[in-house]
């Protein structure tokens, strides 16, 4: 017989299965409806790089890819330019994740929000080299407000996966 308030251990690869379709589904349907013209809220970069931070890396660097061609295919945006975004900021975060106090929501948010600017500072580096121009000031107040809304977001999503529901912190010895 079970404990009660004891935790089946979750399986990383479906929860980042389960996580990938509803995140898709919240950042390009729900999502944009809701909050249109504000600051874009990214749940795939947000479930990617808490499993980063979990220690769960193969998973997030796969997810990392994934996502990113799926959001190019569906948007119709240069392919492979959110894909380069995502896995440059995953791989940002895997590499400071051993480092990591881990039983807190300070490290984490602080995490998310360094690699959410890291991904549009890629995704923005990328598209001036082909020329485009932006207003410095809008991108600079669009970049800190949306990674600070992606910061909030991924540390609650930290909150659930890791505090409530139990998802363990793995050791990866490959990174």
């Amino acid at each position: 017989m079970r404990q009660l308030g004891a935790h089946r251990k979750l399986d990383p690869k479906l929860v980042a299965a389960f996580g990938y379709f509803i995140g898709v589904i919240l950042q390009e349907a729900l999502l944009p409806g809701l909050l249109p013209g504000t600051a874009s809220m990214e749940p795939v970069f947000c479930f990617m790089a808490v499993l980063a931070i979990l220690g769960h890396n193969s998973i997030a660097i796969v997810l990392a890819l994934a996502g990113g061609l799926t959001f190019d295919l569906l948007t119709g945006q240069l392919v492979g330019l959110n894909a380069l975004s995502y896995f440059v900021s995953v791989l940002a975060v895997v590499s400071v994740q051993k480092n990591l106090v881990k039983e807190t929501l300070v490290a984490p948010a602080a995490v998310i929000f360094a690699g959410y600017l890291l991904k549009e500072i890629t995704y923005l580096f990328v598209l001036v080299s082909l020329g485009m121009n932006f207003l410095l000031t809008r991108v600079l107040a669009q970049l800190a407000f949306s990674s600070a809304v992606n910061a909030c977001f991924g540390a609650g999503l930290y909150w659930l996966l890791h505090f409530r529901m139990g998802l363990e912190v793995k050791v990866d010895r490959d990174y």
